[in-house]
């Protein structure tokens, strides 16, 4: 009878010590995999496609097998069971930067960009020349009046990625089902739905390639915030058509927020590091010193004075913040 009343709690201990350890296993695994796909994904104009392949490529060692093709198997058999017992996309990345309204802001004419159609392009050049000609023209902190973002800030990719953890152990799925939040968003649904534990981890990094404004492929698994940071909408709920409450966009504002289902776009190929020729704006000053490339030699314009609120000047950003080999 002292056995069994000891073995019980410690049999309980013992497998949730199993399930935990599975748990934090897969959360290291899905970081490292999002940080592989926004490495991808900064170099090749933070295309949709080129992020969903990247990250799904990642997920591979959590999928192992005796051969690639068979690991990919395996991955595309774990996605379909998702989808069925939930009726969601497997994953859900979310795009917070550069949003809609970054785009709307910080969209560049500069006719020496890449094109593609009529997609808005951000210029990812000379960085703090861009920052100091917004702020002469009047923007506070050079800012932007929807985003709320500096050029630099629109010029880093923002990901937030949402995972659906199956738990291992019988029974724990139905708990979560039981526990699960009332509200209707996307790790909400799939915790109701089908029991699965919502994980969400987000990275940040400065784009190497100029950003375009792409259309989001209609499997749902990459979508792009209206605003930067904006909170996580309910899923399946469309948003108002012309900002109001609830976007984070002033009504008027010209351009419908949340997600658009679409034809996806063919990835553009893969050329290994961004060629683009360098192409401040026009309204740009030139460099104050000497040298070609202030950014990569230290001889930067003088900063910018405070403005009346006493806040500093911009910081130049880092050779990391120029895209490799674009300048001469």
């Amino acid at each position: 009878m002292e056995f069994l009343l000891a073995a019980v709690p410690v049999l309980m201990l013992a497998l949730g010590a199993i399930e935990a350890t599975h748990w934090y296993f897969i959360r290291q695994a899905i970081s490292q995999a999002l940080a592989q796909a926004a490495r991808s994904a900064i170099t090749q104009h933070a295309h949709p496609a080129v992020l969903d392949q990247a990250f799904t490529h990642a997920l591979l060692p959590m999928h192992a097998a005796a051969t690639r093709s068979a690991s990919m198997q395996r991955i595309q058999r774990n996605m379909a069971r998702r989808e069925v017992s939930s009726g969601l996309p497997a994953w859900r990345i979310r795009i917070l930067s550069p949003s809609r309204a970054s785009f709307a802001d910080f969209a560049s004419a500069n006719p020496d960009l890449p094109r593609h159609g009529s997609r808005a392009v951000i210029d990812t050049d000379y960085l703090h020349e861009q920052h100091l000609a917004r702020s002469a023209q009047g923007r506070r902190d050079g800012r932007g009046p929807l985003s709320r973002q500096t050029i630099l800030e629109a010029n880093t990719l923002v990901l937030e990625l949402t995972w659906l953890h199956e738990p291992l152990l019988p029974g724990v799925r139905g708990l979560l089902r039981a526990l699960a939040p009332a509200d209707t968003r996307y790790g909400s649904v799939a915790m109701a739905r089908a029991g699965y534990l919502p994980i969400r981890r987000q990275v940040a990094m400065v784009m190497q390639s100029h950003p375009v404004e792409w259309e989001m492929p209609p499997h749902g698994r990459v979508v792009r915030s209206s605003v930067p940071n904006e909170a996580e909408p309910p899923y399946g709920t469309a948003l108002p058509p012309d900002g109001g409450a609830g976007t984070g966009l002033p009504p008027g504002s010209g351009f419908a927020p949340g997600w658009r289902p679409s034809t996806p776009d063919t990835p553009p190929p893969d050329t290994g590091r961004p060629n683009d020729p360098p192409s401040p704006d026009a309204a740009a000053p030139p460099p104050a010193g000497g040298t070609d490339d202030p950014q990569r030699e230290g001889d930067l314009p003088p900063p910018a004075e405070p403005g009346a609120d006493g806040g500093d000047a911009a910081v130049p950003p880092d050779d990391g913040d120029v895209c490799p080999d674009c300048c001469p």
